[in-house]
């Protein structure tokens, strides 16, 4: 480009800067004072991560876990068990001592944990049935799955084992192996002298201690086990078998004896007060410190539950921003967020091509997003497990903003512009605009999800695209008006576009068949599409939480609590055939068709604490039947005395929300008794099917009692329901962004056909994407579904720019050359503002928490598959029929702005250079961006 002259003033040169962006100063002043507003809001952030939470309160399985959190007793509670611990293990009291305190001579409570209420061993679980008249066999049974394990299978091997132990062991894992179809575990068993220690310590118990020890195992040589061997104990009986089947070469017996004995592992049940609720890290590190103060080292210590996990799933959050366990020069690992930020400024900076220049994009891009992030303590809410990606799209958004509105600012002064970034915010606004409102309608669409996290995202992230524009818009002049010259030109060598342009257009058909068939392909995979809702799956199996609900579920107990509540209505109370025994035999008959169930590891009910009532005989005599109701009458009366049984047993005082077909399971009066079972998580069943398993055992033993009704509700329905409210909120808002989309791109193209065609080329990647991700059986959890619609939002930016330039291209040149020539145009700005996103947004794939590991990769995998069909699908449509379509819409819209404006009579004729001007207009201000000078 030429200097300009000498005599020409300095306000007037291309490039420099002059008074044309008004009220700069303003603009700077205003966001300046809002500084201390976003520093106030920041220091507010909270983390909001209860599962509980995300459906809204008028759901109809949430209203139903609140209805049912109004009658029963609501806590937090937690298990904790550590590695070799059983239930005869007097580390176990002396935990619970830890945590409740003990009283000294006078009566004062001291020491224990104000954030525990209550504790549970299994032996003092064990010992209310037995001190109630179950038998202790039974009561055993009754505890294990829910605070022991069914223990290993134990061998005593024979003379031919103790000979040769080692080769023992493996013809046993072997002959187990063959016969259960198993991978069992052998290992050499403890000392005897554990276990008599054991019992020694048992037996010096003082006369306060409950009246019930578990029993002792005996001593063994080796103990075999599998992975959830308690699930199936048909397999047990097999493996046993198999097992005191095993010889040698000569025939001889390995084993002498293989037996069981439960109690191994135990468990602690430990319930929150209100103050560990509030505080549930306080609570969970008094947890840690007890089990040290016994002696348990931290390694060994498991604890599960839910609010456990929300407790790693906010560390883990938090370690996405900052992980201070990771070395520094392991960047992408410590802090994924500022990779991110990083990777995107160290392109803006390539790209941008001036040091104060790309400063004021990257201080512009840091008010936008922390002034998004303050938006929502100072509107009351929470950062969530969704929210944390917000500022991370936000960043990539306001960098690709940024390098638009620098690219319009570096040409203006190529071009020779008195007044470079006025004329570069006369440009950048439509597209800016337009960019902007469609990213926002991708966003807001999110609001139609029935998950709260879902919609906050979508809110909040639109309310950043708002925040991004006034930035970008105001901000980002002032900045460039005030502190930045003019970047220098990045020219130098050949463009390939041309050559790739003209090539691609040469052979559309084979390109459009390719793209539509591999499209295809990967769209099939939509028919392996699933869902995941469970928190603990968002976790790497590295996780310390993983490894906690792994042990739980392999060897004592499931974590997720489901709840059957049985009801009896008020009529069948005042029925004389029905009393309060039998309502509760017919408790005891759920509870026992459903801890059959292989995903569920033990049930309790308030029929656990009571022996099996007697059985009035059909010819028993009027005495023998007085006598029979009198005792259960007693029965009851003695029950409902017992402070305990409010957690299992209560009268309704509130109707059930109405189900589907508009009627209530109980209503005041009817009387509610509560079953609840434990159920896995860590494995891959289908809550679906759990939830209807546990709705047929509860109908086929109800079925024929006249009054009774039952409803499943706890954890796992609503797991259920979040895993179907994914699916509805991925196609509800990915459904309403394509249906304003599509407006808008017709109200810009000026036609619903052009509009619709244009929709192509963002419809098929985030289809095509998706179904690859199916094929290679990838869950979409509740932070990957928000993709589709932000990716469908940021693609059409790139078709907005492709078609505006196809549209405006000289009218000299054929349908076939205009596409090459949109292309030529388009192509390196899209390809520029694409490598910003994708790859800033790829740089929080390393993060820990799967969730934002997953919104991470998938979002640059849209975005890369966005920008294939931008410049290779799109350019081959436009040479075809739909181009002749926009080109034809277009001529005509010319047509009508000439006849508009006739000529005016007596106006003086134009001279050679007006007419030179008039034939070859000025390029478009779509298309500014993209022009280079000769």
């Amino acid at each position: 480009m030429p200097a300009p002259p000498s005599d020409v003033a300095a306000e007037d040169r291309p490039g420099r800067r002059s008074p044309g962006v008004p009220r700069a100063a303003w603009a700077l002043a205003a966001f300046c004072l809002a500084v201390p507003a976003v520093g106030w809001g920041l220091t507010q952030i909270r983390l909001e991560n209860d599962v509980e939470s995300w459906l809204p309160e008028g759901d109809p399985d949430a209203a139903r876990l609140a209805w049912f959190k109004e009658h029963f007793p609501s806590e937090d509670t937690l298990v904790v068990s550590w590695k070799g611990v059983q239930a005869g293990d007097p580390r176990l009291k002396d935990y619970a001592n830890a945590l409740r305190g003990t009283r000294d001579e006078d009566g004062v409570q001291r020491g224990g944990s104000r954030l525990v209420d209550r504790v549970v061993t299994p032996s003092e679980l064990a010992a209310r049935m037995v001190d109630a008249g179950v038998e202790p066999d039974d009561a055993v049974d009754r505890v294990t799955g829910l605070l022991t394990g069914g223990g290993p299978l134990r061998v005593v091997l024979s003379e031919t084992g103790q000979a040769d132990p080692a080769t023992a062991a493996e013809r046993i894992a072997a002959a187990v192996r063959v016969a259960a179809d198993v991978e069992p575990e052998v290992l050499t068993a403890a000392e005897p002298e554990t276990f008599a220690a054991n019992a020694i310590a048992l037996e010096a118990e003082t006369d306060d201690e409950p009246s019930f020890s578990f029993p002792v195992a005996a001593a063994h040589d080796l103990t075999v086990r599998w992975p959830h061997m308690d699930s199936a104990p048909e397999t047990v009986a097999t493996a046993k078998s198999a097992a005191e089947g095993a010889r040698d070469a000569e025939g001889r017996a390995y084993v002498a004896e293989v037996f069981r004995i439960a109690g191994q592992p135990a468990a602690v049940s430990v319930s929150l007060s209100e103050a560990g609720a509030a505080d549930p890290k306080a609570a969970v590190a008094d947890l840690r410190e007890a089990a040290e103060a016994i002696g348990v080292p931290a390694e060994d210590l498991h604890i599960g539950g839910r609010t456990v996990t929300a407790i790693a799933l906010n560390q883990a959050l938090k370690r996405t921003a900052v992980n201070r366990d990771v070395p520094g020069w392991k960047l992408w690992e410590r802090s994924p967020v500022l990779m991110s930020f990083l990777v995107s400024a160290g392109l803006a900076f390539w790209l941008l091509g001036g040091v104060r220049v790309s400063l004021c994009v990257l201080g512009a891009t840091l008010f936008t997003v922390l002034a998004s992030l303050s938006v929502v303590p100072l509107t009351g809410g929470g950062m969530n497990m969704v929210l944390v990606v917000m500022p991370s799209l936000l960043l990539v958004l306001s960098l690709s903003a940024g390098v638009h509105l620098v690219n319009y600012y570096r040409h203006a002064a190529e071009n020779g512009e008195s007044n470079a970034v006025a004329r570069a915010l006369s440009v950048a606004r439509t597209p800016t605009v337009l960019a902007a409102c469609t990213t926002a309608v991708g966003l807001i669409s999110l609001a139609v999800s029935p998950l709260v996290p879902v919609r906050e995202f979508g809110i909040y992230s639109s309310i950043g695209c708002g925040i991004m524009l006034a930035v970008v818009l105001f901000g980002l002049p002032a900045l460039l008006e005030h502190l930045a010259p003019p970047p220098s030109s990045r020219g130098g060598g050949k463009s390939l576009w041309p050559a790739f342009a003209a090539r691609l257009v040469r052979h559309r058909r084979l390109v459009i068949a390719t793209c539509l068939l591999v499209a295809a392909g990967c769209s099939l995979g939509l028919t392996r599409f699933r869902t995941e809702t469970k928190v603990i799956k968002y976790f790497p199996s590295s996780a310390q939480v993983v490894q906690d609900y792994a042990y739980f579920e392999d060897r004592i107990t499931g974590v997720i609590p489901v709840d059957v509540i049985v009801r009896f209505d008020k009529d069948s109370l005042d029925d004389p055939q029905q009393p309060f025994t039998n309502r509760m035999e017919l408790v005891r008959a759920v509870a026992d068709r459903i801890e059959r169930h292989p995903e569920i590891s033990g049930a309790i009910s308030l029929a656990s604490f009571r022996p099996p009532a007697e059985v009035l005989p059909e010819n028993a005599g009027r005495f023998a039947r007085i006598g029979y109701f009198r005792r259960a009458a007693e029965t009851e009366r003695r029950v409902r005395e017992e402070p305990a049984s409010a957690g299992f047993l209560t009268t309704a005082h509130l109707p059930t929300p109405a189900d589907k077909d508009g009627e209530s399971m109980a209503v005041p009066g009817d009387e509610l008794w509560r079953i609840s079972a434990q159920a896995n998580i860590l494995t891959d069943v289908d809550y679906a099917v759990l939830t209807d398993d546990l709705n047929t055992a509860a109908a086929e033993v109800l079925k024929d009692e006249p009054g009774a009704g039952y409803a499943v509700t706890g954890l796992v329905p609503l797991f259920l329901r979040t895993q179907e409210a994914v699916l509805e909120g991925l196609i509800d808002s990915f459904g309403l962004a394509f249906a304003v989309i599509a407006v808008v791109m017709s109200v810009v193209l000026g036609s619903v056909r052009a509009g619709l065609t244009a929709m192509l080329p963002n419809i098929l990647p985030v289809t095509a994407v998706f179904g690859l991700v199916s094929w290679f059986a990838v869950p979409v959890d509740i932070g990957t579904m928000i993709s589709a619609s932000v990716a469908l939002g940021i693609a059409v930016d790139g078709t907005l720019h492709l078609v505006a330039a196809f549209r405006h291209a000289p009218a000299e040149l054929e349908r076939e050359e205009a596409a090459a020539f949109a292309l030529n145009e388009c192509g390196p700005a899209l390809w520029q503002t694409s490598l910003i996103v994708g790859i800033g947004l790829l740089m929080l794939a390393p993060a820990e928490l799967l969730l934002v590991s997953r919104f991470g990769w998938l979002m640059s995998a849209l975005i890369a598959a966005a920008l294939i069909a931008d410049v290779i699908l799109l350019p081959a449509l436009l040479a075809g029929p739909m181009g002749s379509l926009i080109r034809r819409k277009t001529d005509e819209e010319g047509d009508d702005a000439d006849a508009d404006e006739p000529p005016v009579a007596g106006e003086a004729p134009l001279k050679i250079g007006e007419a030179a001007r008039v034939a070859k207009p000025e390029p478009r201000p779509q298309l500014a961006a993209f022009t280079r000078p000769a």
